[in-house]
């Protein structure tokens, strides 16, 4: 009986107690959406110091370098300004919601075109599959399961 009462019956109590008086995180935790962007917009960032500081002489003279720089700094920009709309109160759930249907949607099309590249036959199967192997993770940012 002790053990009964003691592992069995508090192990299935206990979900329910902490559901009864609404124990909530301690530490506020950002939306999935606010943590991507911040974990994104900290990479970046780290990328850009790394390029500025270790391979400033070849961004003058390597345009493959100079033009990633410049990716890396509009991607920061775009980030910042993303994470801070998503910060805002005013972002309300069914905006978030709007703008991932919209996402979901261009995957879709997205998709279709690559299937009409790979019946073209004027690209590689193998950078076909990686881009919708990016497609696929781009879905997974927001469904959280693979496409279907």
């Amino acid at each position: 009986m002790v053990i009964f009462i003691t592992l069995v019956f508090q192990g299935l109590t206990l979900p329910l107690i902490i559901k009864l008086i609404r124990l909530k995180e301690i530490d506020p935790i950002a939306s999935e959406d606010e943590q991507q962007a911040g974990i994104q917009l900290r990479l970046d960032t780290a990328a850009l110091q790394l390029v500025q500081s270790k391979y400033a002489a070849a961004i003058q003279s390597n345009k493959l370098i100079e033009f990633y720089k410049a990716h890396l700094e509009d991607q920061i920009s775009h980030t910042d300004k993303r994470l801070q709309s998503l910060s805002h109160e005013d972002t309300e759930h069914e905006e978030i919601e709007a703008y991932h249907r919209m996402l979901l949607d261009i995957y879709g099309q997205q998709r279709r075109v690559l299937f009409q590249l790979r019946k073209e036959k004027h690209f590689s199967d193998e950078e076909i599959r990686k881009t919708e192997l990016q497609l696929d993770l781009n879905e997974l940012k927001i469904t959280g399961a693979g496409h279907g």
